[in-house]
């Protein structure tokens, strides 16, 4: 990657981090890598899941890429909605965390993952990636930023890989455990999900509140130059 890519790289990274802990898709591959088709069904619900986030990533890059001369003010306003946004998402996950010791609970969609089928857990893991409103915002800003430096066309590909690969880092993780350690990763898979569950909207709330003032604080100065 140039000098300007590796710039947007590293802008993105954070967002991607924000994107590799959300709790459900690794609590979602975790239970598919628990079930009875873990050697089938979890590198397929990986895969749906690289594939709907860099399906949405190369939608909003592509947004961008076509707006032309004004693609630095809307990226600006992209990063400061997508930052609002995230500000908005911390402070509702922080009122609903779970208290006195609580879990999280898991939505009964979920909860059924460990039967799936190849076929249903790479949709169910493309819905994840895709259009889940978290990713949408963090690829939103992802790129904001991309398009902030004016990378365009090839020059944004790298960093838009970047922030896949990343995002999807824990998810690819917790598949590649268990297809390398088979049922020996499964005591440490469960650990885990059980942290991810009971912890995930503190989680949340805090990787959201950082990222949501990075991205705002981005957007508005770059309206205000």
């Amino acid at each position: 990657m140039t000098g300007g890519a590796l710039d947007a790289a590293a802008l993105v990274l954070p967002l991607a981090m924000g994107v590799a802990l959300s709790p459900f898709p690794v609590v979602g591959a975790i239970l598919v890598l628990s079930g009875p088709r873990a050697t089938t069904a979890g590198p397929a619900f990986a895969a749906g899941f690289v594939a709907g986030l860099a399906a949405l990533t190369a939608l909003a890059v592509a947004l961008l890429d076509g707006a032309g001369q004004s693609a630095g003010p809307l990226a600006n306003l992209i990063r400061l909605g997508a930052g609002l946004g995230l500000l908005a998402a911390a402070a509702a996950k922080w009122r609903g965390r779970p208290r006195g010791g609580a879990a999280a609970p898991v939505p009964g969609w979920m909860a059924a993952l460990g039967e799936a089928r190849p076929l249903r857990a790479f949709g169910i893991g493309a819905a994840l990636g895709g259009i889940n409103p978290k990713n949408i915002a963090f690829a939103a800003g992802a790129a904001g930023s991309i398009a902030g430096l004016g990378l365009t066309g090839r020059g944004a590909a790298g960093p838009a890989l970047a922030f896949v690969l990343l995002g999807s880092a824990s998810v690819l993780a917790a598949t590649a455990a268990r297809l390398v350690a088979g049922k020996a990763a499964t005591r440490g898979l469960d650990a885990a999900r059980a942290f991810m569950i009971e912890n995930g909207p503190v989680i949340l709330a805090v990787v959201f509140s950082i990222l949501g003032v990075k991205l705002a604080g981005e957007g508005l100065a770059g309206l205000l130059q």
